[in-house]
């Protein structure tokens, strides 16, 4: 992960990125990312997670508002 925000910042020019601890209620996802999400697919990403191998989410501020751009499913 810092290898690719490295990259990412060397590809960039302004404002560096910030890390904010953000609560799941401020959070809001674009309706194209929305997709069908049942509960059955929720307790199966639930009993494989792995702290391990999990990566931050990506969040934009924009317009006075937190987005998920990746990571949504994390989430």
């Amino acid at each position: 992960m810092k290898e690719k925000l490295e990259r990412i910042k060397r590809m960039v020019t302004g404002k560096e990125p910030t890390y904010k601890k953000l609560k799941v209620s401020e959070l809001k996802i674009a309706e194209y990312q929305r997709g069908d999400l049942s509960m059955k697919k929720v307790r199966e990403y639930a009993e494989n997670f792995d702290w391990d191998v999990f990566e931050t989410p990506l969040i934009s501020y924009r317009d006075e508002d937190y987005w998920i751009v990746d990571g949504q499913h994390r989430i």
